[in-house]
């Protein structure tokens, strides 16, 4: 990671995403920076918890807005919309 330089965790409030924003606050400090996508298809009880989790570990993550189901490549739901959902 240090290698890197900066690094932007995907934080969703799970045991990896957690685990992976700790270890790269360890190693960078605050070029490293944890977001949660806050989309129409995230359970309204799971943002609260991932922001709690981060600011305990002292990482609490930005949040983005995004609505994913504007994107008719998403919305239609085929096999390989989660790679849409990362595409930009």
């Amino acid at each position: 990671m240090r290698s890197q330089g900066s690094v932007v965790i995907g934080f969703s409030g799970g045991v990896d995403s957690t685990f992976l924003a700790a270890v790269a606050q360890l190693a960078l400090g605050k070029k490293a920076l944890a977001v949660t996508i806050d989309t129409p298809l995230l359970a309204r009880s799971e943002l609260p918890e991932a922001r709690a989790l981060g600011a305990a570990d002292r990482h609490p993550p930005a949040r983005r807005a995004i609505n994913v189901l504007t994107e008719q490549k998403i919305a239609s739901n085929p096999p390989d919309r989660c790679y849409y959902c990362k595409e930009d």
